[in-house]
């Protein structure tokens, strides 16, 4: 209970284990009169990482929150919309472990077909992934030994801060010491970057002609406390 002199609940929890660089909070809080719940990363207590409102009679009856999380302590602040009054409340937690497939360098990007040449027409890869907290970046490596069509295709899932769902991608030819970026014709015959600013959109592509070489495709969180899950997938055409 909260309110009428008692000002606040505090809680606190710790997430993260080997092998996962992220962890997705599930919050979830309601009560018998207006209560919020806000989550902060230990050591900053003056901007938190979730605030969620929940009401028993109108818009928020069960509020609830899925956010990703990098590893470390946390704390909950539960407390009740108008202090002066006695509010009861459930508050619910859990994490669940989000694993890094895709490494975040050039030397723990994740190999695609085991870098053995996509130039099959046909051949089709899709992997899912998440970056954001935690997660700051995923790479991908692949080979061609001749001229190659290939299509990405890059699809953002889940229900993270819509306004924060924004995912830069890079596409490079990694064969000398520095990545080169490329650029790609788009269909009104324009030059188009392979690296474009932000995928804003739920579902982008990408299609283009690749010369004989190895590359990376890099993906990242275009805001630093992005939340973003994806599908990205590589198919191959005459």
């Amino acid at each position: 209970m909260v309110g009428g002199g008692d000002d606040a609940d505090w809680y606190s929890f710790s997430i993260g284990e080997p092998g996962f660089s992220s962890n997705r909070l599930n919050l979830a809080l309601k009560g018998d009169a207006g209560v919020y719940a806000r989550v902060y990363s230990a050591g900053n207590f003056s901007n938190p990482v979730a605030n969620v409102v929940a009401y028993n009679s109108h818009s928020n009856p069960l509020a609830n929150t899925n956010l990703g999380l990098a590893p470390g302590n946390y704390f909950v602040k539960v407390g009740a919309v108008n202090p002066n009054s006695k509010a009861n409340y459930n508050l619910d937690l859990s994490a669940t472990p989000i694993a890094d497939n895709a490494g975040h360098t050039k030397e723990t990007a994740l190999v695609i077909n085991n870098l053995q040449p996509l130039n099959t027409s046909g051949q089709s890869f899709s992997f899912t992934d998440y970056v954001g907290h935690g997660d700051i970046a995923d790479n991908y490596t692949f080979k061609t030994s001749a001229k190659t069509t290939l299509t990405i295709k890059f699809e953002r899932l889940g229900t993270g801060n819509v306004d924060k769902a924004r995912i830069h991608h890079q596409l490079s030819k990694i064969d000398g010491l520095a990545p080169q970026s490329l650029f790609w014709k788009n269909s009104a015959g324009a030059s188009i970057s392979a690296g474009i600013d932000a995928l804003a959109q739920p579902t982008y592509e990408l299609s283009g002609e690749l010369e004989p070489g190895t590359y990376m495709l890099n993906l990242k969180s275009y805001f630093a406390d992005g939340d973003n899950s994806y599908r990205v997938t590589l198919s191959t055409s005459p």
